[in-house]
């Protein structure tokens, strides 16, 4: 067995040989492969999350890793990543990410150690630059329809919960719906299983110190 057929296939390619100046770009190319900008992850683990703050979670880059030769090899996880939250001030909107969650991991281009653990403005932990160490989830992309959801559009805001429950707000006005019975608040007027309360009629009403009897739809 030669040399060539018991060595490791590398990263170059025929013509990174035949200049210098295409040996230096495959250089240049080689230590540019080492820095981390973006990419596509899937969270592993979650921690912490809720009213107490954002997650921390352990996330996997999705894109495998290529050898010269075109084999695959996954990523490992990477732990320790801050998870997105959206929040103003004191007012947040709290749903923090799920074990399978898909989201984008982006890698800060210096050390962020000392600020995620002051949470001010501090030197770089270290001289690293560009590693997934320092990345922060940003979710989500590709994930799965949600059962429960905030929908906001043109025509309003909708609020939808599992089990058949939904709020609507429109110009139109305010719809709580509960399976097959709906509340609408519009134009004045609350309307409950297509009973209009205020205005509706009562049957087999007697006039005295009797109860009336249920509304009529």
């Amino acid at each position: 067995m030669g040399i060539q057929d018991d060595g490791y296939t590398g990263q170059a390619d025929p013509m990174a040989r035949t200049h210098l100046y295409n040996a230096l770009s495959f250089m240049v190319s080689q230590i540019m492969a080492g820095n981390w900008t973006v990419t596509l992850a899937v969270v592993k683990t979650v921690t912490g999350g809720g009213i107490d703050g954002p997650a921390i979670v352990g996330v996997q880059p999705m894109v495998n890793q290529l050898d010269g030769a075109g084999n695959s090899t996954p990523h490992g996880i990477i732990s320790n990543i801050p998870a997105f939250r959206l929040q103003g001030g004191a007012s947040a909107f709290i749903a923090d990410p799920a074990v399978g969650d898909i989201g984008l991991l982006a890698c800060a281009s210096s050390d962020i150690s000392a600020v995620k653990n002051n949470k001010a403005p501090s030197n770089p932990g270290s001289f690293r630059t560009f590693d997934p160490a320092d990345g922060l989830f940003i979710g989500g992309f590709f994930n799965a329809a949600p059962t429960q959801y905030i929908q906001i559009t043109e025509d309003g805001i909708s609020i939808v919960f599992p089990g058949g429950i939904s709020i609507a707000l429109s110009s139109a006005g305010i719809t709580l719906a509960v399976g097959n019975t709906s509340i609408v608040i519009a134009d004045g007027t609350i309307t409950i299983g297509g009973i209009v309360w205020g205005t509706h009629l009562h049957s087999g009403v007697m006039t005295g110190g009797g109860e009336s009897g249920p509304p009529v739809a």
